[in-house]
């Protein structure tokens, strides 16, 4: 993108460039994109799209405008599921799609998948922590996924932990496991840890002893 948008448009009078995801990038990819930031052709428009700013450097933010867009209303995701795929909405997914149509796509198009990241955090609680591992298979084979399956384990703790404060405590937990998936550690022994973190967490009683 930083040498094609040097090149000026031939056949309008503007060039737009839509980065989609822009939390996903990495540190020096953000730092690639910082010139081109700075010093954009008067005729070039640039759109990050992010769903966590935070994961956004702070020099990037400083070059933005930024534009936040409100979370749409389940009659909104309900409404668009009728007209544009013709199929109801599940209850399931206006909960957790947490206001984005994106979302609710999402999670409609890997059920399967989320079903499995909620057995894992349903039975958490109920087995021993030498069982622990046997609950990471499902996340092994889906490393492609790996961002959207820690984001969607954060929305169903962030719901049981209306009830139970130790889930809420379980946030920070994925939220460090992502942080070391960014750095590049080793992938499976993150997510052992991850698990395992969470077990104790939600087990206190029994790590205590």
């Amino acid at each position: 993108m930083n040498s094609k948008i040097i090149e000026k448009p031939i056949t309008s009078n503007r060039k737009v460039y839509i980065i989609n995801d822009g939390e996903k990038m990495t540190v020096d990819a953000q730092n690639c994109l910082l010139k081109t930031l700075e010093e954009p052709p008067e005729y070039a428009t640039i759109i990050l799209i992010c769903n966590n700013e935070a994961q956004m450097l702070t020099t990037i933010k400083s070059r933005c405008t930024k534009i936040s867009f409100k979370k749409l209303t389940k009659n909104n995701i309900i409404e668009y599921f009728q007209k544009q795929i013709n199929e109801t909405v599940s209850t399931r997914i206006l909960k957790l799609s947490e206001g984005s149509i994106g979302r609710a796509l999402q999670i409609k198009d890997k059920e399967e998948l989320y079903k499995d990241v909620e057995n894992i955090l349903n039975n958490i609680e109920n087995i021993k922590k030498s069982e622990i591992w046997s609950l990471s298979e499902t996340i092994y084979k889906n490393v492609d996924d790996i961002s959207e399956i820690l984001d969607y384990m954060n929305i169903l703790l962030f719901e049981e932990g209306k009830t139970k404060l130790e889930y809420l405590n379980c946030i920070e937990i994925v939220e460090n496991a992502k942080r070391r998936l960014k750095t590049n550690s080793n992938y499976n022994m993150t997510i052992d840890n991850l698990l395992l973190q969470i077990w104790e967490e939600i087990n206190e009683k029994y790590s205590r002893s």
